[in-house]
């Protein structure tokens, strides 16, 4: 797939900027909303307009780099499919007759749309959602230590077990996500021989026997999928406890800072606002 990857180097580079970008407007936006939060605390009115102001600017700018890297997105995606089904659509045609025949048709066709959707969300959309995650990742990551180091560190210490839970299961799900496609592609196949065959099924009366072969190849596809789905919903829900702890335990901390009046209310506000750009990329 990195053969596809980088056919549209200039908006996949485009895609990486503007993540950057976005990410890095999200983390000073923070910084905003911890400036409101202390001006309003200090009472003090002309530095809270200024700063309302430079906010809701901050608010505008971010809008319109989001439109821009849903619109480079698709269109990242949109160049990268076309090359990729072009090249399965031509593997497909330069085959001889025999080798063309040795395989139903309904194969060729899952390839060209259910095997390619998978690629499209599993790989390409998740490369370019991967960048924004990254970037916000690391930038959060380098304002929260600069912001406090004690609520950093309390964050990464515990940031590192979910981490490893994606690792761990990535084989299991990567099989699980190979059986539901495998299933697909032979439901599709069963379809279409159904209903090729529809003159055959009326004129020797076998409708039940069709009917339970359906439901049999159907009930493998559904059982497949929730095979999938369940070992996902594992997956996260154990990545969702470990990151709500991430965020738990700085919080705590944070706190405890702010009752000792070592940090401020603003500055505790920023460093929630840093902690969910750091624990959604995980969690994620």
């Amino acid at each position: 797939m990195k053969k596809y990857l980088f056919k549209s180097k200039g908006l996949l580079f485009l895609n990486l900027i503007f993540a950057i970008i976005t990410s890095a407007l999200g983390v000073y936006f923070a910084f905003i909303l911890g400036q409101i939060v202390d001006v309003s605390v200090n009472k003090n009115f002309l530095e809270f307009k200024s700063v309302l102001i430079t906010g809701i600017i901050l608010m505008m700018v971010s809008s319109i780099f989001a439109y821009l890297v849903r619109i480079f997105s698709g269109l990242y995606i949109k160049s990268t499919m076309s090359n990729l089904k072009g090249d399965v659509f031509n593997s497909i045609l330069s085959k001889d007759i025999s080798s063309f025949n040795s395989q139903n048709t309904a194969n060729y066709i899952s390839a060209l749309n259910n095997d390619t959707n998978l690629v499209e969300q599993d790989y390409f959309a998740n490369i370019l959602t991967s960048f924004q995650y990254l970037s916000l990742f690391i930038l959060g990551t380098y304002s929260i230590f600069k912001l406090n180091i004690y609520i950093a560190i309390a964050t990464f210490v515990i940031g590192f077990i979910p981490l490893f839970i994606p690792v761990f299961f990535q084989k299991e799900m990567g099989k699980r996500k190979e059986e539901y496609s495998n299933s697909l592609s032979s439901f599709t196949t069963k379809i279409k021989d159904i209903f090729s065959g529809f003159e055959v099924i009326k004129s020797f009366n076998i409708e039940e026997k069709t009917k339970e072969d359906f439901n049999i190849s159907n009930n493998t596809v559904e059982n497949k999928k929730y095979a999938s789905t369940k070992m996902e919903a594992m997956v996260n829900s154990l990545s969702q406890f470990f990151g709500g702890m991430v965020f738990f335990v700085p919080l705590g901390l944070g706190t405890y800072l702010v009752l000792k009046g070592d940090f401020t209310t603003g500055g505790m506000l920023t460093a929630v606002q840093l902690m969910n750009y750091i624990v959604n990329p995980i969690l994620s």
